[in-house]
């Protein structure tokens, strides 16, 4: 089995799932960033090391890795903990240099981290409305409303102050701030984490029909399984692109 016919079989059984628009907590609908051809962001024999306070270099985390992504690429990153899928993610925003190599990023390309350091860094004693006009202050308040709505935040949530919401409708105003600008990259750090079961097939479908990259780190298998069509290994300092399903992934971590 393929990456590809997992996720046919999980998109199978969401169907299963009745989830509408009309139900406006289970809504993630990204914006379209326009059309956009070529490689986005492409690795050439990048290899990247820690630097200590001290300014010595720690070990080696990936050495010489190349690759590249389009507006057509759902990937997953796995791999042990520590075994640097975040910094990978870091080096592509260019929040992180690398040690040697080249990371390339169009000029052209929006790209945009959605983490729990994100929905951290809300101002919880702001409204979901005022925080986000606050952030981006040229924008009218009927824009702004009709873009949270997009991501299960209705009118009345958007008038309550933030240290009231749950985990989930915090993470959906991150969602929100970070797609603003219709990114045409959307890197995702363990984007599941607070959402309920309907929740994630909400993401899930809204993550289908958005029309650019996505670049996941996940343990979640039915998010993955459903979401990403290339499963890429970050181990032994590499970036690999595994052909099997997620599930026989992680039983060839059980017998290793």
């Amino acid at each position: 089995a393929t990456m590809v016919q997992s996720r046919i079989k999980a998109l199978k059984r969401m169907a299963e799932v009745s989830l509408t628009e009309e139900d406006p907590e289970y809504v993630f609908r990204f914006p379209d960033p326009g059309q956009i051809t070529g490689s986005l962001i492409s690795f050439d024999e990048v290899s990247f090391a820690y630097t200590g306070k001290d300014g010595a270099r720690g070990p080696t985390l990936f050495d010489k890795v190349s690759f590249g992504v389009d507006a057509d690429s759902r990937i997953a990153l796995v791999g042990a903990n520590g075994a640097g899928k975040t910094t990978l993610l870091n080096l592509m925003t260019g929040r992180l240099q690398c040690t040697s190599g080249y990371v390339n990023r169009s000029p052209q390309v929006r790209v945009s981290v959605f983490s729990q350091h994100h929905v951290d860094g809300l101002d919880l004693c702001l409204r979901p409305l005022e925080y986000m006009l606050k952030e981006f202050p040229n924008t009218s308040d009927d824009v702004m409303r009709g873009h949270l709505s997009r991501f299960g935040i209705p009118q009345e949530l958007q008038m309550q102050n933030m240290y009231k919401m749950s985990g989930g409708q915090k993470s959906r105003v991150a969602f929100a701030k970070i797609t603003f600008d219709k990114p045409h990259v959307l890197l995702l750090d363990e984007p599941s984490n607070h959402l309920d079961m309907d929740a994630v097939d909400a993401l899930i479908q809204g993550l289908n029909v958005y029309k650019g990259c996505v670049i996941l780190v996940s343990h979640d298998e039915h998010l993955i399984s459903a979401s990403a069509n290339e499963l890429w290994v970050c181990a032994d300092k590499k970036v690999t692109n595994y052909n099997e399903t997620f599930e026989h992934y992680k039983k060839s971590l059980s017998k290793a």
